[in-house]
């Protein structure tokens, strides 16, 4: 299986000893984006990558529900080039990561929704690391 594995900095090694071994290639989520945007598909098979600073773009967004369908639609329009990539691309957080009707992160009181860029998310646990999957179609 392949898709976008979510999770917290720190269920990342070297932050927890037996957390989940971090993805080689850091990118940072806007250069993800530019990345993807190129005609031609920018990653080779069997990269590992993991990118950061999500929270960052949704925060600074003036219309968080747009700049989330904007997202959505790029990602899911490379879905079938990042499915042959291979694996899963991490998505890091800073920020605490909530799960319910949804997937969130939160700021203060206001609570940013992570649906609106992933789609359904689905909780899963190894061990005492917990994590988000969805797949590249982000359904």
């Amino acid at each position: 299986m392949a898709g976008y594995l979510l999770l917290e900095k720190r269920m990342l090694q070297p932050h927890k000893v037996d957390g989940i071994a971090p993805n080689m290639q850091e990118v940072g989520f806007i250069d993800y984006l530019r990345e993807l945007r190129q005609d031609v598909f920018p990653f080779a098979r069997g990269s590992k990558l993991r990118l950061i600073g999500l929270e960052s773009v949704l925060l600074d967004a003036k219309d968080r529900g747009e700049i989330g369908a904007e997202i959505h639609k790029l990602l899911a329009g490379r879905a079938n080039e990042l499915d042959r990539m291979g694996g899963f691309v991490q998505v890091v957080f800073e920020w605490k990561l909530f799960y319910g009707n949804e997937l969130w992160f939160e700021r203060g009181n206001e609570r940013i929704p992570l649906r609106g860029v992933f789609g359904t998310a689905k909780r899963a646990q190894e061990g005492s690391n917990i994590y988000y999957l969805t797949g590249f179609n982000l359904t």
